[in-house]
């Protein structure tokens, strides 16, 4: 699309969006079409918003292991012309959801909004100095001066949307509603907000308040009068009853309500929708976690904002898939490792029932991008910003104000690098002014920190919080016994690593017994880092702890950056990978062995059987443990029709104290196998004798054609696994030779595998390489297309995948 035709199409848009300007009822639309994008002075290209200017590469293999080795740093400029038929008679609003980083707004030139920190949004009030006629529309963003401990991006990377208003209008962060109080069925609901007025003379304005169940029927209503004076503000309050209440739960496809505020008067109007959920919860430090009444364990994960091969530029769709994934896993829980997350984020999390811990923060030095400002303002101001933004989300019931900040006198030996400046760190003053800050715009919820400093717990930095989380080998049982009242959780556990299809001729020997020599990780789930655990150690903590609300495991997903353990604190950047091995699942959310483990465990209502080692592909003289992940109880493994013999889970097996014993507990283990070619076969067993089910894996000939094998679709998006097979149609592992692609009616919009050293473009959608016999194609699908994607590799049988 050329300047032109760009600007024509805005035109279009717009005119529709604006008519004559006229009072009325706010309209809301996407404002991601049309842009150009410059970077440091290069020419304006047209780009598609969300965007992430670095995510197309090219790779560094010597660039910044700790971010990806990807060009995020750098500052660039977003563009965009619309045409007006006149100039605005009410209020028009730009609402960016996310830019990295330190980012300020143009209209026709003239700053109208800035973003101080990436990883919230900010309002532009672009009324003033948009015109009738041609306007322009400009970003400038700037990362260069920031540091990051994983990916960040770089750019527009969340949705713009264009807000049009009367001048009184409803303050949209404004909008406060307390759902956690039910007394005999009946829901308390405290609704406010602000109504704020842009015109010359007072006005007096009628409100209602409307709470609707999810069939649209009006269930609580409340009217106020609302004296607003000119160029001000005015606040109100309304209690709502909402009888036999229908309670938001950590179950698929919770009940939500909608909040509808209305406003009227001397000619303006007005109308907000936001959804709400009704539940009583509590942390406590006896018995975890209490949702309505009832303890829930919470099996949660660490994830980070990235989405693999779509970098940072948000796709709902793309997330739906990663939660959906988890879900399926068992996963009940998500923390927002470290940061606030895209906001259409906690709506699917709303939607699909699972708990949210709402990070504030990493550290409180550049990694957010304070500047020289000093500190305490600006966590304050920022940590109130999100609350504002996210208080309405029922599936929100912690904010941290941090992760792994240090105490405030030192900075431990050899961790400079990441925990920050000793003046940055953590004290009870800053403690109690944070939460102070965050309870002035919430009181339902608790205020949290993550942990790995049992110190600040025991001098007490954290009195004045309500609940504390805590990171890796168990850490939070010193702190349960020096601080028995206050609540506690396991914010990170495990950190185990693994690598998708590696699995080494040498058993590891130790958790941190890597392949060094091939810089590889054992899939065998054996490894972990030097700080952390494998997840059965995790599991026994869980069962035994039960005042422990729970874990988060590090993580859910690889993610870009933070490629432990090769990484620049025992390696080069050049001898460091580029992402990272603790994701259940690979980069991108293909399980890897481990995440039959956690479901097996997590969820027992599913039905899952997967051996290990997952392909029978090997070397004469390899002998190996095999391990069953399963949810049954008993099972037989054969080997070219020999029976192994029977195992039984043995939830009495090992302790701690030998750390490989209690695998048994989790696992059904044959220790030692000696590989031979043909069918490994394992047959599983239901407690009352039954067969349950039965998972074959076979030595795999040569390869003779390529297999395509589309996901579920999401919206638009499907992803598409792409493999090879043999003759008899089995997986070939251990091949990585390079597939090209070709769509036809959809768009490619990514390609990658499983390589964490891998430095091949996410955006070179031509061809990509396999990772041990596995890649991935993300498409773009448009309703009503008829689309195809096909593969191709030589030597081998193209595939085709119709959608």
């Amino acid at each position: 699309m050329n300047a032109k035709q760009s600007g024509l199409k805005a035109w279009l848009l717009l005119a529709g969006l604006c008519g004559c300007w006229a009072a009325g009822a706010r309209t809301e639309k996407l404002f991601t079409d049309g842009w150009s994008f410059a970077r440091e002075g290069a020419a304006f290209a047209p780009v598609e918003i969300p965007h992430d200017w670095a995510i197309a590469g090219p790779f560094d293999p010597a660039g910044q292991a700790c971010s990806g080795k990807l060009p995020w740093k750098g500052a660039g400029r977003y563009r965009k012309t619309v045409v007006l038929a006149a100039k605005p008679q009410g209020r028009v609003f730009l609402d960016f959801d996310g830019v990295m980083a330190r980012a300020t707004a143009f209209v026709n030139g003239q700053a109208c909004g800035r973003g101080e920190y990436g990883y919230l949004g900010f309002r532009a009030d672009a009324t003033p100095y948009l015109m009738a006629g041609t306007n322009t529309i400009e970003v400038a963003c700037d990362t260069k001066d920031l540091f990051s401990r994983w990916y960040p991006g770089g750019g527009m990377y969340r949705k713009v949307t264009w807000i049009e208003t009367d001048n009184l209008y409803i303050a949209d962060d404004s909008v406060r509603a307390d759902t956690d109080r039910i007394v005999d069925g009946t829901a308390h609901a405290a609704v406010s907000a602000t109504l704020e007025s842009r015109t010359g003379r007072d006005v007096d304005a009628a409100v209602t308040v409307q709470i609707l169940d999810a069939a649209g029927q009006t269930v609580a209503t409340a009217e106020r009068k609302v004296s607003v004076p000119a160029w001000g503000a005015a606040d109100f309050a309304a209690e709502l009853e909402v009888p036999r209440v229908k309670r938001w739960e950590m179950t698929r496809n919770p009940y939500l309500y909608t909040l509808a505020l209305t406003v009227a008067g001397d000619g303006f109007s007005d109308k907000l929708t936001r959804r709400i959920g009704f539940r009583t919860f509590a942390f406590d430090a006896d018995r975890g976690f209490i949702l309505n009444g009832e303890r829930v364990q919470l099996n949660g994960v660490d994830l980070h904002a990235d989405l693999g091969p779509l970098g940072m530029a948000f796709d709902k769709d793309a997330a739906r898939r990663q939660l959906e994934i988890m879900r399926d896993m068992g996963v009940n829980a998500l923390r927002t490792s470290h940061n606030p997350p895209a906001p259409e984020v906690l709506d699917l999390c709303d939607e699909m029932g699972i708990f949210v811990w709402d990070e504030g923060f990493d550290k409180w030095n550049n990694t957010c991008g304070r500047g020289d400002e000093p500190l305490e303002p600006f966590v304050e101001r920022n940590l109130r910003r999100l609350v504002r933004r996210d208080r309405l989300h029922p599936s929100v019931f912690a904010w941290s104000i941090g992760n792994e900040i240090a105490v405030g006198e030192a900075t431990p030996a050899g961790q400079e690098h990441w925990a920050g400046h000793p003046s940055l760190g953590t004290s009870a003053e800053r403690c109690g002014r944070f939460r102070a800050a965050i309870r002035k715009e919430d009181t339902t919820r608790a205020v949290a920190i993550g942990s790995c400093f049992p110190e600040a717990a025991y001098r007490g930095d954290y009195a004045p919080l309500d609940l504390t989380g805590w990171n890796y080998r168990g850490m939070y049982e010193g702190v349960k016994k020096a601080c028995p009242r206050q609540p506690l959780l396991y914010s990170e556990s495990a950190s185990a690593l693994s690598e998708f299809g590696f699995y080494s001729d040498r058993l590891p020997a130790n958790k941190t017994d890597y392949a060094t020599d091939v810089f590889r990780v054992d899939s065998r789930d054996r490894n972990a880092a030097a700080w952390s655990d494998i997840p059965d150690r995790e599991f026994l903590r869980m069962e035994r702890d039960t005042y422990c609300a729970g874990e988060f495991v590090w993580t859910g997903i690889d993610y870009l950056g933070e490629p432990t353990p090769y990484a620049p604190t025992g390696f080069s950047d050049k001898d460091s990978s580029r992402s990272s091995y603790f994701g259940i699942c690979d980069l991108l959310a293909f399980p890897k062995d481990r995440y039959w483990l956690y479901r097996a465990h997590w969820n027992p209502a599913a039905d899952t059987l997967h051996a290990v080692p997952a392909h029978w592909n090997f070397k004469p003289g390899f002998r190996t443990p095999v391990y069953v992940y399963t949810n049954a109880r008993e099972a037989e493994l054969f080997l070219n029709g020999k029976s192994l013999g029977r195992r039984t889970k043995d939830p009495k097996a090992g302790s701690m104290a030998d750390y490989y014993s209690i695998l048994p507990r989790y696992r059904l283990v044959w220790e030692d196998v000696a590989w031979e070619p043909g069918e490994l076969k394992v047959v599983a067993y239901k407690a009352d004798g039954s067969k349950a089910g039965e998972r074959t894996v076979r030595t795999a000939g040569e390869p003779v054609r390529v297999v395509l094998t589309p996901e579920k679709r999401y919206g638009e998006l499907c992803v598409v696994k792409v493999t090879l097979a043999d003759k008899d149609g089995n997986f070939v592992p251990g091949d990585n030779r390079r597939i090209r692609f070709a769509a036809t009616n959809c768009e490619i919009r990514a390609v990658g595998n499983s390589n964490p050293r891998g430095y091949d473009s996410f955006k070179d959608t031509a061809s990509h390489p396999l990772h041990f016999g596995r890649a991935g194609v993300y498409l773009r699908v448009k309703p009503g297309e008829t689309a195809q994607l096909r593969a191709e590799a030589d030597g081998l049988a193209p595939a085709t995948a119709s959608f």
